[in-house]
């Protein structure tokens, strides 16, 4: 079954930096990350890092966001049981 791993420092206390994202990118199962982390810097570095092996979720849903999904930083975000995801 297909994992999707996820990031949320705001509940679980741990905030996972690019170096332990890149190690559970590694893993077979895994197929995206949502990473829910408040610090910028950290999910882009996340983001440039696992960019060519999964899916990785939660832009931010600003006019940042948009313009990151552009440039197709990251797959999109999601929440509340919805994705948004970067246009082909």
């Amino acid at each position: 079954m297909p994992i999707c791993a996820y990031n949320w420092p705001r509940g679980c206390v741990v905030d996972m930096d690019e170096d332990l994202i890149d190690e559970i990118a590694d893993i077979d199962k895994v197929v995206a990350i949502k990473n829910s982390t408040p610090d910028i810097g950290a999910f882009l570095r996340g983001a440039y890092r696992v960019r060519d092996k999964i899916r990785y979720f939660n832009l931010p849903p600003s006019e940042l966001g948009a313009d990151l999904a552009m440039l197709k930083v990251a797959d999109g975000s999601m929440g509340a049981g919805a994705v948004w995801r970067r246009s082909s």
